[in-house]
């Protein structure tokens, strides 16, 4: 049951993101101008600056530059870029990605480990991220005392297949286990919200973005919004796949990977489509919508013309549903993750895009970044909401 000293804390968590979020946009700022951007008195300003500089959060910076006729300077605030370290994790079927980051959201390391969530165990899972954290620690001879806290994002599947009962008491068990063996702050949560959250603060000029995400045999969405910077943290994303695109049919029924693999059977085989056969290895189950797009791609050296109608069919059903997205939910931009798409992929479903959403709709839609750039992220929110909770 939600208390006095829960509500405390949310709000001390609250207001510590929200500092830190404006010196991610703005960089140096005044306590003047944190005090006018949070609504909040100075005195109640000043309190919280001087717990967060004796916590190491912030250092003071200098003075901002004269100007003429406004009176004293104002010394400026920044984030401290050494005091405190992240780690942040993310987990999907095929990997572990791991980054060691400042406060101020710049890396130091990041690495890929494979890791077969199909064919391991939960202990074995919980060894390995121990064993690289402290591999991370031990090689850039960092101290744990000096880790804020580590932030570990699993996607939907991953966490279906750990948690799937009585989710919320079986991650905090695993929460304390790792940090009691790690002596680290340790939350474990859906991955896309972090991963979404990073994105958003990388994009200074965008104010609330989603991300379509392709996990196992289902579509999810997250939404991500500057001004909620805690709350876009606790939301989990929501499956697609009962998103209706006509009375009848249903992401589910017309799109997800078994889907797919059911339309294109009819025309699947050795002579009618070779490529798309080569790239499967002859096994139909093994074919992904990155397959489907390369063997139907009309303006290849190499293609099966027999799919190109079909996949015409499949984009037009796609670009309906990010169509609706964008504009139910007002976004800036729409991000599509899959850790498979490449890009002439994603130059594909810019053309597809194009042709069905229009070019205007078609500008929001974007990929890439997160996949190539940014795939440890799925903890990197979680690992600085680990540190606030856990009373640092």
């Amino acid at each position: 049951m939600w208390n006095q000293v829960e509500e405390k804390h949310y709000e001390r968590q609250r207001v510590y993101f929200q500092v830190l979020q404006l010196m991610w946009e703005r960089g140096a700022i005044s306590r003047v101008e944190i005090a006018s951007a949070l609504k909040m008195t100075r005195g109640a300003v000043s309190l919280l600056i001087q717990e967060m500089l004796e916590k190491g959060f912030l250092e003071n910076v200098g003075v901002a530059p004269a100007v003429e006729g406004k009176g004293r300077r104002k010394m400026l605030l920044d984030i401290h870029p050494s005091r405190w370290l992240l780690i942040a994790v993310s987990v999907d079927a095929h990997y572990i990605a791991m980054g060691l980051m400042t406060l101020g959201l710049n890396t130091l390391e990041k690495q890929q480990i494979p890791f077969d969530m199909g064919t391991e165990s939960e202990e074995v899972l919980k060894s390995r991220i121990i064993e690289f954290v402290q591999q991370i620690l031990k090689s850039n001879y960092i101290e744990t005392e000096r880790i804020f806290g580590i932030g570990i994002g699993m996607l939907p599947s991953v966490l279906q297949q750990l948690f799937p009962k009585e989710k919320e008491e079986k991650m905090g068990a695993w929460e304390q286990s790792l940090a009691s063996q790690l002596q680290i702050p340790v939350s474990v949560r859906n991955s896309l919200s972090s991963m979404l959250s990073y994105h958003l603060y990388q994009h200074a000029q965008q104010t609330a973005v989603a991300l379509f995400c392709a996990d196992g045999d289902a579509y999810y969405i997250s939404f991500g919004s500057r001004a909620y910077p805690v709350e876009c943290l606790y939301q989990e994303p929501i499956c697609m796949n009962d998103f209706y695109l006509s009375e009848q049919e249903t992401v589910g029924t017309q799109l997800t990977p078994a889907a797919l693999i059911q339309r294109t059977a009819p025309y699947y085989s050795v002579e009618k489509t070779p490529v798309l056969y080569r790239l499967t290895g002859g096994h139909l189950k093994q074919m992904t919508l990155p397959m489907l797009l390369t063997a139907s791609y009309a303006e290849g050296e190499d293609f099966d013309p027999c799919l190109v109608p079909l996949m015409a069919e499949i984009m037009q059903q796609f670009c309906q549903i990010w169509s609706n997205v964008l504009l139910l939910y007002g976004l800036d931009q729409l991000y599509l993750y899959r850790l498979d798409f490449t890009l002439p992929h994603w130059q594909e479903i810019q053309r597809y895009a194009k042709q069905y959403m229009g070019g205007k709709q078609a500008a929001r839609l974007a990929c890439g970044d997160l996949t190539e750039k940014c795939q440890y992220a799925g903890g990197v929110f979680y690992a600085i909401d680990s540190g606030i909770r856990k009373g640092w």
